[in-house]
């Protein structure tokens, strides 16, 4: 039986494959380093990333979270 962070990553996986979420221009944060930044360029299963000061970082889809800017 799957565990739920499996489950969570495979959803995450398939929403992201659909372009359903992380397009290029959304703020993300990567949840390990804690690193903000706005998507510059979408990969497979990664994205490239870069933070207010100008710096660039990549991060894989399950380890980033989606920044509500409200």
């Amino acid at each position: 039986m799957k565990s739920f962070k499996q489950v969570k990553q495979e959803v995450t996986q398939e929403c992201y494959i659909q372009k359903e979420i992380f397009q290029k221009n959304d703020v993300i944060m990567n949840a390990n380093t804690g690193e903000k930044g706005t998507i510059i360029r979408p990969g497979v299963n990664y994205v490239i990333a870069v933070t207010e000061s100008g710096k660039m970082f990549r991060a894989w889809v399950k380890d980033i979270r989606e920044v509500n800017l409200q």
